[in-house]
């Protein structure tokens, strides 16, 4: 049920294959090894930044990266702000928008990109580091992007307001279960499961599972969270999926970010 519209292509995706959410393709080594921060650990602050400023969108990347681990100074918390602003690489953007959100940085310029940019998956990324920067300030936002277009939005969504609003926030859950995209309903139901004195969670957990039009992700999560209660769920699933062992799936926390 996941909109296909929606997801981001592999770079030089020739011959792609889908796998749930993610599209996987033919990509240059360069764009494989992007994530890679093995090459420039050692390296300087001052020729990270100047990274920063490679034609080389990978390295842009992996500099990006490599700085989320450091302690760099203003003048570089500066630069990952405005490329993950403006880069026209939008992964560049996304992995800038992470660097902020774990080096403390302003949550004004993860709200700027959630308004401005059009990449999905850079807006998602910048709702986690809403989350971590600023999440109680801004409740307001992370309600309003339930209604966001990308599941990745909505489904970041839902988690940190879980966070904010503990059991006060089951009636968004409720609602997600209808959501369109798969992930979205199987974090409401990941999320439902910490709520293990509600009789009204635990039937509408049943539903799902009974509903054989349910995806399995969604009914195999509704299992593990039952499981989490005690319910034996051996037998909850026809043939076995994987759900045998849920009741050491312990879905009754929020899971970290």
């Amino acid at each position: 049920m996941t909109d296909e519209s929606q997801r981001r292509d592999a770079v030089g995706a020739d011959g792609k294959t889908d796998v749930r959410d993610i599209t996987l393709g033919n990509a240059d080594p360069a764009d494989y090894s992007a994530a890679d921060i093995g090459p420039v650990e050692d390296a300087s602050l001052d020729s990270l930044k100047e990274m920063l400023d490679s034609q080389d969108a990978p390295t842009r990347r992996r500099a990006a990266l490599a700085l989320a681990r450091r302690e760099p100074p203003d003048a570089i918390r500066d630069k990952l702000a405005d490329l993950a602003r403006t880069d026209s690489d939008d992964q560049v953007r996304q992995f800038a928008i992470e660097a902020l959100g774990k080096l403390d940085g302003d949550p004004t310029v993860a709200i700027d990109v959630l308004e401005t940019d059009g990449d999905p998956w850079v807006r998602a990324e910048a709702a986690v580091t809403l989350d971590r920067l600023a999440r109680e300030q801004y409740s307001d936002r992370f309600e309003a992007m339930l209604y966001d277009d990308h599941e990745g939005v909505r489904r970041n969504a839902l988690i940190s307001l879980t966070r904010i609003k503990g059991s006060d926030v089951r009636e968004h859950l409720f609602d997600a279960l209808d959501d369109p995209s798969d992930r979205v309903r199987e974090w409401a139901v990941k999320l439902m499961g910490q709520y293990d004195d509600d009789s009204v969670v635990e039937d509408a957990l049943t539903a799902l599972l009974e509903d054989e039009a349910e995806t399995e992700i969604v009914r195999e999560t509704a299992a593990r969270s039952l499981g989490a209660r005690g319910t034996d769920v051996e037998e909850l699933l026809e043939e076995g999926t994987g759900t045998a062992s849920a009741d050491n799936h312990m879905l009754n926390q929020v899971p970290d970010r």
